[in-house]
């Protein structure tokens, strides 16, 4: 297993310890992938927020100009940061997965971003259905 990630991300060690419990051995490549913490940094925070219903309109304002720059990398390419499957599209995947698969949130949210659940299908493999069960 590959992990691409940026220097000191949290989240990666949090997949370093679920490797390790799993037993999977795991190469580190350092990517400067600026969109891992711009989801860490904006995105997560104003989906959380709107998840929870307690997004303000501030909040509400970044989480649509986020999920239009999300929309405006998709128009470029397959996946978030090119023609490639990476951790920004895992975790990008991660955090947009309340919205879309909350007919509420994704009416309100999505609506105008056709090309996120266009992306998001890709990720209907098995992995991801038995994930989504539990």
């Amino acid at each position: 297993m590959k992990i691409y990630s940026n220097k000191n991300n949290t989240s990666t060690l949090k997949l370093l310890i679920a490797a390790k419990l799993a037993g999977k051995k795991v190469e580190i490549i350092e990517a400067t992938f600026e969109v891992l913490e711009w989801e860490a940094t904006r995105l997560s925070p104003a989906v959380s927020a709107a998840v929870a219903g307690k997004a303000s309109p501030d909040l509400k304002q970044a989480l649509t100009a986020s999920l239009h720059s999300v929309d405006t990398m998709l128009s470029k390419h397959k996946y978030i940061l090119g023609d490639k499957l990476t951790a920004a599209d895992i975790t990008i995947f991660g955090t947009l997965y309340p919205l879309l698969y909350k007919d509420d949130l994704k009416k309100q949210y999505l609506g105008e971003h056709p090309r996120i659940s266009t992306w998001a299908d890709l990720f209907n493999t098995t992995a991801v259905q038995i994930l989504s069960n539990m």
